[in-house]
This record gives C-alpha cells, sequence and structure tokens, in this order.
C-alpha cells in the first residue's frame, strides 16, 4: 500500500467519530440523504486498484459500481462477506419457494398418461373443424382427449368456446361469447352421424348473457341428433341457469337420456373454486330432474384433491344420492394450464376405490372414480352399466 495509508483492519480509525451517526444508514443499506453520503466521502480514504493488486478498496470507482450503496466505506473483507451473505440468503430462499411450487406440482406415477396418437388426434379435429365444431376434450384440456379421440368419440361443446364465467378449476376461456350460430344444432348431428355415435354426449359454456342460459339452443341440438339418429341415447351436461327453473324445463322436455350437472368441488370450498355457483342451487337443480321427468337419469360429478377431507367427499355423496342422482363420477383434479388453482392432494387408487365402494352403498347406480374419470369420460359405459342393473 501507498505511504500513510492505514491498514485495513484500523479502516474504521480514519473516519471521525462525529460522522460515525451519518454513516450508520449506508452501513445498514440505507442509502440516507445527500448530506450524509458527502459527509461520508470527504471521510473515507481514497485507495487505488493498484495499491491493493486489484482488491475492490472503498472509495474507488470499482469499488462503487460493483457494491454499490449498500457497501460504500466497508473493508473489502466486510464488503464481501455482506455480499456473499445476501447472495446465500436470496439463494436458499428461491431454492425453499421454488421446491414449495413443484412440491405442490409433483405428479405420481399413477398419474402419468401416454401421449396420444397424434394421427388419431388430427384425423378427429380435420373433422371437426370442417364443421367448425367445438370439443370440451379440446377446450378444458382433458387429459382424455388422446382416447376418446382414438375411438372416435368426443363430447361436443355447443354454444361457443368462450364462457362468461372465470372458474378457477376449468381451462376452457372465458369472455364475451359470439352470438350463437342457428345452424349448430345441424352440425352436431352431422358429425355424430358421421362417427355413428352409439351415445351422444353434448355440453355447452356457461352462456349467462342469454336470457335462458341457452337452453333453447340446448333443446334444438338434442332435437336434431334425435333425427339424425333415433337409436342412439343422448346425455347432456348443462350449467346451473342461474338457478332458474324454466330452463332446465325446456332441457327435460327435449328428452335426453341423461342430464348431468356436476357440483364440481364440496361447498366448504365454492367461494374459491366455483365462485359465481351455489352448491344449494345446484342440489336443487339436480332434484328438479326427476320430478319433471323420472324416466331420464340424474347424473353429477365431483373433482378431489383441492383441499377437501374424505369425509366432506362422502357428505357430498349424500347430498346427491338424496337428490335422487342416479350416476356418480369422481376424479382427480388436474391443473389446467395458465389456471392459478394448485392442486393440494394427489388421491391414490385405494382412495379412489374407498369412494366407490361407499357410492355403491350409498345406492348409485354407477359409479365411477378414478384419476383420470371425468364426466363424459366412458359415459356410454356408464349408461348401459346401468340399464342392465336396472334390468336385473
Amino acid at each position: 500500500m501507498g505511504a500513510g495509508t492505514p491498514p485495513l483492519h484500523n479502516l474504521h480509525s480514519v473516519i471521525p467519530a462525529k460522522h460515525v451517526p451519518d454513516l450508520i444508514p449506508v452501513f445498514t443499506g440505507m442509502t440516507g440523504d445527500r448530506e450524509s453520503r458527502e459527509k461520508c466521502k470527504t471521510c473515507l480514504p481514497r485507495f487505488s486498484r493498484s495499491e491493493t493488486h486489484g482488491a475492490c478498496l472503498p472509495g474507488s470507482s470499482y469499488e462503487r459500481a460493483f457494491h454499490g450503496p449498500p457497501f460504500y466505506g466497508e473493508a473489502p473483507d466486510c464488503a464481501w462477506r455482506r455480499f456473499f451473505a445476501y447472495f446465500i440468503c436470496f439463494s436458499l430462499g428461491l431454492v425453499l419457494y421454488c421446491k414449495a411450487v413443484m412440491s405442490g406440482m409433483k405428479i405420481p406415477e399413477w398419474i402419468k398418461r401416454k401421449r396420444p396418437d397424434k394421427a388419431s388426434l388430427s384425423a378427429m379435429k380435420s373433422l371437426l373443424r370442417s364443421h367448425g365444431l367445438h370439443t370440451v376434450c379440446e377446450e378444458a384440456k382433458c387429459p382424455n382427449v388422446g382416447e376418446c379421440f382414438g375411438k372416435g368419440t368426443a363430447t361436443f361443446l355447443v354454444m361457443g368456446d368462450v364462457c362468461t364465467r372465470n372458474c378457477s378449476f376449468c381451462g376452457v376461456r372465458h369472455g364475451k361469447p359470439a352470438p350463437l350460430e342457428e345452424d349448430e344444432p345441424e352440425r352436431v348431428a352431422q358429425v355424430a352421424s358421421h362417427l355413428n355415435l352409439k351415445h351422444v354426449v353434448l355440453t355447452s359454456v356457461s352462456r349467462d348473457d342469454l336470457d335462458d342460459g341457452g337452453a333453447s339452443h340446448f333443446a334444438n341440438v338434442i332435437k336434431s341428433v334425435r333425427s339424425a339418429l333415433p337409436e342412439s341415447t343422448v346425455e347432456v351436461l348443462v350449467p346451473d341457469f342461474n338457478g332458474e327453473k324454466e330452463p332446465l324445463r325446456k332441457v327435460i322436455r327435449a328428452k335426453p337420456d341423461v342430464v348431468n350437472h356436476n357440483v364440481e368441488t364440496v361447498p366448504q370450498l365454492y367461494s374459491s373454486v366455483r365462485n359465481k355457483a351455489s352448491y344449494s342451487g345446484s342440489l336443487e337443480l339436480l332434484g328438479q330432474i326427476g320430478e319433471l321427468d323420472s324416466s331420464i337419469v340424474a347424473k353429477s360429478g365431483l373433482m378431489v384433491g383441492l383441499g377437501e377431507t374424505t369425509r366432506q367427499v362422502k357428505d357430498v355423496m349424500i347430498d346427491l344420492r338424496t337428490c335422487g342422482v342416479s350416476v356418480l363420477t369422481v376424479g382427480q383434479y388436474l391443473r389446467p394450464p395458465g389456471k392459478s388453482l394448485r392442486v393440494k392432494k394427489y388421491y391414490t387408487p385405494e382412495e379412489f376405490e374407498e369412494l366407490e365402494e361407499f357410492g355403491y352403498r350409498l345406492g348409485f347406480g354407477h359409479v365411477a372414480a378414478e384419476a383420470f374419470v371425468r364426466s363424459s369420460f366412458h359415459a356410454e359405459e356408464s349408461v348401459r352399466k346401468l340399464k342392465d342393473n336396472n334390468s336385473d
């Protein structure tokens, strides 16, 4: 070091005691006011990098550029020590945060799916696009899309692909929907006939912008499918119609074989999962199906893995059976891309088996409880099994 330069460990000796209070904000990471910073600069010695073999010393332009205000005026060993302490704390916090996030997203082996056959996907998509139709399989990012399209089946999504609601669990787009297309019922019937479907499943986005929630359009689609495929069964998955009874009557009068309305989750989680819906309203809708037409099968479903307890799930199953629901689906919630609602738990196959057995003990005609079960997944099989059980 140059002549007259104090040793680094005695650096504090060159700072007058009267300026120590002014230096505290600088040493503690606070910038202080301009007057305080100027006092610090006049008190601190000026060292050059050449005098210290490239060390980062107080007062040098190298030190100021690298460390910035929080380290200005500190001895090199102290400055570097503080720098690495901050760096390690930040890194550790980042690692813990990432671990917490990833732990909630880690998918167990029994949840993983094989990649779908691209040829089957492409063929089905081409057919649907040529008729200007949508499917909930695609819009809701269903994990079973490969299997369903591979078998030549699909669940038609009518009244557009934009929903007026934005439920935190659903992958369907939300916003302002386009006007209804009057020829959509005929186009759905044409594709269903082309695929020679024995069981046609129809669903829709929520259309709160329409007076009857789209019930009249739903009824027209059912009638068109009936006309094209008189031997096929028809299942509809309807929204809650904002609790109005008349829209449901319109759908019932079109004579579908199955009317499905999903409660989706336990009532304790409705505020975060279905904030625009009502659990009691959904139960009331399901109860009205049998009252309006006892020949129509009432069906419902829910997701698990959102933070509910097994007891809460079983209570919902009891409520559904009390309302006259005959077919129940229970599946694992899987977070769609871009949604904030995370998976809280992955149910094991044994836990799904327990729920299925409990459902049959309650008297459900058919219960499907597995990780990849969705309301329309293998819907034809559930209707067939239900009919077989009733014939016995």
